[in-house]
């Protein structure tokens, strides 16, 4: 077979892969996205390019990589909603920034943020 066809062939295969990946971890935008979610959604990325671009890979391999990417975040959530302490690890603490229409300059400054 070209390199070509297998190109779109893996082109639409991983497609479908990626959105059903995306539609299991759910709705989040950008902002809202934990820096393991962020660097997990970067290297599934990067698998898939990998993957669809380099005929001489084993697409086999790319989609056990993807599993394995896709399980560890959700056991890392399912063990999350039962343990505080894992939660404030791998998602980091809430800052009060405003409290009782009072800005919390101390907070800010801890958090990096600047007002004037």
């Amino acid at each position: 077979m070209p390199g070509w066809v297998e190109i779109l062939i893996r082109s639409g295969v991983f497609l479908i892969v990626l959105f059903l990946i995306a539609k299991a971890f759910g709705k989040k935008r950008m902002a809202q996205l934990d820096p393991f979610q962020y660097i997990t959604g970067i290297v599934i990325g990067g698998i898939i390019a990998i993957h669809v671009t380099d005929v001489t890979t084993n697409a086999a391999y790319g989609f056990l990589s993807l599993a394995v990417w896709f399980l560890i975040p959700v056991a890392i959530k399912f063990i999350a909603i039962r343990s505080k302490r894992f939660r404030n690890l791998t998602q980091g603490k809430g800052t009060v920034l405003i409290q009782n229409g009072k800005i919390m300059e101390d907070n800010m400054k801890k958090e990096r943020f600047f007002h004037g």
